[in-house]
């Protein structure tokens, strides 16, 4: 997927785990964010380690510089030498986990040990892009019945159309483009997931009825690409 999702957004992990991408999520809008991101070429050593639950804490040093990273958890080795070419500046980043601010900490999409690097070169990252509008094919009134699974496993068959399903929210990011993003799953969905498009509040934990569109393919540049992506969404509690 390349940068983040950064989108915002979807990743997988492969590979060794050292060499992991981890999701990057926007805190603002994609032209604050896009100017945020680290894409030139970067080698730096570790030198301490922080093991929190979703993220490796990196200190690292970088000429004369020194700095703190995190990274999804792998075999990351204090005093060896690694390389990445992309990453997101934070400021004022909470772990909850570590119970610690970061007063500056680059989220980085993969660590590479410098040994296994060869010619690795920046990252190219597109201009970001404004969400465009595209035609519905239905009213949410007449949204189809369906679950999430059924969406995930057949996503082509609701492109453009409204549908409805049940769903736990697991986290919600607000502010993203005058929009909140919500991410939504089930227990049927095997640990796959979908984020929806809102005006409307979510809260982790609550389980929702969601009406929405259903989009695929949505880029927004910056490395926010979703393959499925549902817009305009509304919930209902249940």
């Amino acid at each position: 997927m390349g940068l983040l999702f950064l989108l915002l957004i979807i990743t997988s992990c492969k590979g060794d785990p050292s060499q992991r991408t981890i999701e990057l999520e926007p805190r603002k809008d994609m032209h604050s964010v896009h100017s945020n991101v680290r894409n030139d070429l970067h080698r730096v050593q570790v030198t301490e380690i922080r093991k929190g639950d979703k993220y490796m804490y990196l200190k690292v040093r970088e000429g004369d510089e020194t700095y703190w990273v995190a990274t999804a958890p792998g075999d990351i080795v204090e005093g060896n030498t690694y390389m990445y070419n992309e990453a997101l500046r934070r400021t004022d980043f909470r772990s909850e986990t570590l119970q610690e601010v970061f007063d500056t900490l680059y989220l980085v999409t993969r660590l590479v040990p410098e040994s296994e690097a060869g010619d690795m070169k920046p990252s190219t990252l597109k201009e970001p892009r404004e969400m465009e509008e595209a035609e519905v094919e239905t009213d949410s009134e007449s949204a189809t019945e369906i679950t999430l699974s059924e969406l995930l496993d057949n996503p082509e068959a609701y492109r453009d159309s409204w549908v409805r399903f049940t769903a736990a929210c697991t986290k919600v990011n607000e502010g993203i483009m005058n929009r909140n993003w919500v991410h939504l799953t089930t227990d049927q969905a095997n640990g796959r997931s979908v984020v929806a498009t809102t005006k409307a509040d979510a809260s982790p934990g609550e389980t929702l009825i969601v009406t929405a569109v259903v989009r695929q393919d949505r880029d927004f540049g910056s490395g926010y690409r979703y393959d499925i992506l549902l817009e305009e969404a509304e919930f209902q509690r249940q």
